[in-house]
């Protein structure tokens, strides 16, 4: 758009925006509920159809606290239906006990998979507090449970199981830590006063003092608590799709804390990694590199999805759309702008599938797809309708003038 005004500009990109949000919704509520035993179907092919009927808690969890939230907002019924088949579901079926949830059912509840992992654990408590508050409900015993469950294995109390992923006990790594910023300050208002910005705190003080780089203004996927200064190669790498993810968490909280220090820390990380991540060759964000931006060898814990380093993927540009829209509602620096434009036109013209509404899931280097899933056991109606989401809400401030 040479030439456009910033608020011509923002006014394009709100309702495109927009227009994607609506269609996207639409694929997961007219598909995803299982009218039969619950709970929600994430496993479709390309066009749209269904391809397995397995239930990852995560992703069940992940749409309950999506539909919740929205019903919380909007008010509408329909979606609020559509997340109570989601959290009966999990809370008859997936709950463990002693605040802990399995990780993947058959159909209708059948136990899969029942290995316990924190992961799991923090996107049912969002699920749990985002439908009970949706709901006008006294936080639930399982909700509750869950929420000492969690802060007992940040603050080293349990171990922490990190299922799927299999790291040593040795190693630091960044998205517990991440996502428990994004999980407590999601459930802040049901928990005791204070409580819950008592583990953002320490979740976001954690993350500069053990896996950022003030050198790089970057932060490390992995840390060896063996070392001081120093980091094998094979843990010396960022992820710039859990980058873009935490910063954006932390810049929102760490303002609301008056970590002003974090806060900016955190701001000059988003445009930092878009900076390092970018492709330069075919544009959209690189999927794994070195700490100095170039690419590294990588390999995928999820064996049968086989991501490459220089794949591109949903979410990790979900995540980055976001927080660059983010860090220019906060900084107002153009360049920020530029960033999101040209990433925003980027995921349209090789992520967005218009003939399903829906973006696909892996991209080669060069745009092919890879994987052109709508759905699967990773991902499901989150990262996309999440980003897309939020940025309305901040175009709502920046193209209102509330700003």
């Amino acid at each position: 758009m040479s030439g456009a005004s910033s608020r011509e500009v923002l006014s394009h990109y709100a309702k495109k925006n927009s227009q994607q949000l609506e269609r996207i919704l639409h694929f997961w509520t007219s598909r995803t509920d299982d009218a039969a035993y619950g709970g929600y179907i994430t496993c479709f092919d390309e066009a749209g159809a269904i391809t397995s009927s397995e239930k990852n808690i995560w992703m069940n969890a992940r749409q309950t606290w999506l539909f919740s939230t929205i019903a919380f907002d909007s008010g509408n019924t329909d979606f609020l239906a559509l997340a109570e088949s989601g959290y009966t579901f999990i809370t008859e079926h997936a709950y463990a006990g002693n605040g802990q949830w399995h990780y993947l059912l058959d159909q209708d509840g059948s136990p899969r998979i029942t290995t316990l992992s924190v992961l799991t654990d923090m996107f049912c408590l969002m699920a749990l507090g985002a439908f009970e508050r949706a709901n006008g409900m006294d936080p639930s015993r399982c909700f509750l449970e869950t929420a000492s469950g969690v802060q007992a294995k940040l603050f080293g109390d349990q171990e922490m199981s990190l299922y799927p992923q299999t790291v040593g006990s040795d190693v630091i790594v960044h998205s517990p830590y991440m996502i428990a910023i994004n999980a407590f300050s999601e459930v802040r208002t049901q928990l005791p006063a204070g409580e819950a910005d008592g583990v953002i705190r320490f979740c976001i003080s954690h993350i500069f003092e053990h896996l950022y780089s003030h050198e790089r203004s970057l932060v490390y996927e992995l840390r060896s608590t063996q070392r001081d200064n120093d980091i094998s190669d094979e843990l010396a790498v960022i992820n710039p799709g859990h980058i873009f993810e935490s910063m954006g968490f932390i810049a929102k909280e760490a303002k609301r804390l008056g970590m002003r220090r974090e806060y900016n820390l955190s701001l000059d990380a988003i445009q930092k990694v878009f900076a390092v991540s970018y492709d330069p060759l075919h544009g959209g964000i690189l999927h794994m590199l070195t700490m100095d931006g170039s690419l590294c060898e990588y390999k995928d814990w999820n064996e049968q999805r086989n991501l490459q380093a220089t794949d591109k993927v949903w979410w990790t540009h979900a995540e980055a759309l976001y927080a660059l829209l983010l860090a220019y509602y906060e900084r107002r620096n153009p360049e920020d702008l530029e960033h999101f434009s040209a990433l925003f036109d980027w995921c349209e013209n090789y992520f967005w599938d218009d003939a399903v509404g829906e973006w696909d899931m892996i991209l080669e280097r060069d745009g092919k797809k890879k994987l052109s899933l709508k759905g699967g056991l990773q991902k499901a109606a989150f990262h996309v309708p999440r980003s897309l989401y939020a940025m309305q809400a901040i175009f709502a401030l920046l193209v209102g003038g509330k700003a």
